[in-house]
């Protein structure tokens, strides 16, 4: 049997569109907050601006006390990356549960898992703990009306926040280091979600208003953004005495990167102005364990030169690392 997917209006552009990036939620919500002061002589518009306005920022600000607090602090024992190959395996365990309250298809399933794992396995950071959010929403949903299931269901949902607490504490460990996260990063994460909830209800509006005239929807939006499919987060192994070219970006001397270093060596990040450049005099050595945020321009020279490379100076062991642009 063909496999049905999600109708495209059903689901968030906004959500995927972000890709786990902090930087890129601030660009979109400043961006559409811009378009709609340009235009508040409409009386529509104006009362988008009014309502939209303090999550813009909401942003700005959490945004700006994740950037300053800097993030020295080290990762935690258990990673995020740890957490999520587990949800691989704890959503199956979701789903095989449920499989014996509703028969796999049926429209209660279907309610549960809508698009099957695809939300658990693939897309951003966030894309996944959205999904884990919207899966515990759907069985308690589902439990209300269904006073024979309900327990079991419950049961079900309890497994799954339990382990959205578990992961979303790991992920906030891995932007912020440790507990501080609670303060910044969890608000940035609160704050990406919310942006993203009232654009999307920003875009109902705007098709109500304009549905006759669609084009003019799109100049509302940062399509750049949403249209980019650049990759924000990286991983790699090197091995012994090897450099690796990471990405080829161009950064502000504003913008954020966090590196945590997974392996036993410590590596060296620089920018260099072709792929293959050679390390200079500048470079941002990251200890081996060390799980740190610092501003892009401790890479060297970013104005000029675009591609991020990582060396690894251990002539006998390998190293490892995760990079995230935020």
């Amino acid at each position: 049997m063909t496999k049905q997917s999600h109708w495209s209006i059903a689901t968030n552009p906004f959500l995927s569109a972000v890709k786990g990036s902090y930087m890129n939620t601030k660009k979109m919500s400043n961006f559409y907050l811009g378009k709609l002061k340009a235009n508040t002589a409409d009386t529509d518009i104006n009362t988008l601006y009014t309502k939209f306005l303090p999550f813009d920022t909401m942003m700005n600000d959490s945004y700006s006390s994740f950037i300053s607090q800097g993030g020295i602090q080290s990762g935690s024992s258990e990673t995020f990356s740890v957490k999520l190959i587990e949800l691989t395996a704890s959503g199956n365990q979701w789903d095989s549960a449920a499989q014996l309250i509703y028969a796999k298809g049926t429209p209660k399933y279907l309610t549960l898992f809508p698009n099957g794992h695809t939300g658990l396995q693939k897309g951003t950071q966030i894309d996944k703990l959205t999904a884990i959010v919207a899966h515990s929403k759907a069985l308690g949903i589902v439990a209300t009306p269904d006073a024979t299931n309900a327990g079991a269901l419950n049961s079900i949902k309890a497994k799954v926040d339990s382990f959205y607490t578990d992961l979303k504490k790991t992920y906030d460990d891995k932007n912020d280091g440790k507990n501080i996260s609670s303060i910044q990063s969890d608000a940035c994460f609160d704050a990406t979600i919310a942006v993203c909830e009232q654009m999307y209800i920003g875009l109902g509006t705007l098709m109500i208003k304009f549905y006759k005239t669609p084009d003019v929807i799109a100049g509302y939006f940062d399509e750049a953004t949403i249209r980019s499919h650049k990759q924000t987060d990286f991983t790699h192994t090197l091995k012994h005495a090897q450099t690796y070219t990471i990405a080829e970006r161009t950064l502000a001397t504003t913008n954020q990167i966090r590196i945590n270093n997974t392996g036993v060596v410590p590596l060296r990040f620089f920018a260099a102005n072709t792929k293959d450049g050679a390390i200079g005099a500048t470079f941002l050595e990251v200890a081996a364990g060390i799980n740190h945020e610092y501003a892009a321009s401790q890479l060297g020279d970013i104005a000029n030169n675009h591609f991020i490379i990582v060396s690894n100076p251990d002539a006998i062991q390998a190293g490892s690392f995760v990079l995230n642009l935020l």
